[in-house]
């Protein structure tokens, strides 16, 4: 269920809502794990303070249709687990992009291939995109995954030296790309 109007997704496990200040302790359980955020175009939160200022920061650049950034928060618990977010790479061509991350004790328990169709659905119906990119390093595979199982369709193939991950370097990357014409929305 998507609630367009205050940006709300619900789905089976989860909801996605956007950033609140409060959610600074939760955000920096991944963005200072190593582990997540190895393949992130980002810099590894050194403490808290640095995630709040990245909220505050979306909270006040908040232009919607242009950017979306969520919250992911368990039902069952209310615990936010993690970040998705769709950025207009173009107006013109109405070309977006995708990121996402997920604390680690979350990892392999299906949510981010449960809430990336919605997410793709609600940049095709409420951001005006006729095209939404993902890419992933080529050593980050799960990415992939979750980009296949959500209906993406690859590409070209391997990229070079595509993006620079803040922490690993420049990375040879897989981009994956959905369609509004062609792709089965929630």
């Amino acid at each position: 269920m998507i609630h367009s109007k205050n940006r709300h997704i619900v789905t089976e496990r989860l909801i996605l809502r956007p950033f609140v200040l409060e959610d600074a302790p939760s955000m920096f359980k991944w963005t200072s794990d190593d582990e997540v955020v190895r393949y992130l175009r980002f810099a590894k939160h050194q403490d808290i303070e640095e995630s709040k200022r990245i909220i505050a920061l979306w909270i006040e650049n908040d232009n919607f249709p242009i950017t979306s950034n969520w919250a992911i928060v368990k039902k069952e618990t209310l615990e936010v687990i993690g970040s998705i977010g769709l950025v207009t790479v173009s107006l013109n061509d109405q070309r977006g992009e995708v990121g996402y991350a997920l604390t680690r004790s979350e990892w392999n328990k299906g949510y981010m291939s449960e809430i990336l169709p919605y997410v793709l659905s609600f940049g095709f119906d409420n951001m005006n995109f006729h095209r939404i990119e993902a890419t992933h390093s080529v050593h980050n595979l799960a990415s992939g995954k979750v980009m296949q199982k959500a209906q993406m369709e690859r590409e070209c193939s391997i990229l070079r030296h595509y993006y620079k991950s803040n922490q690993s370097g420049f990375q040879d990357s897989v981009l994956y790309v959905a369609f509004s014409d062609t792709y089965n929305k929630v």
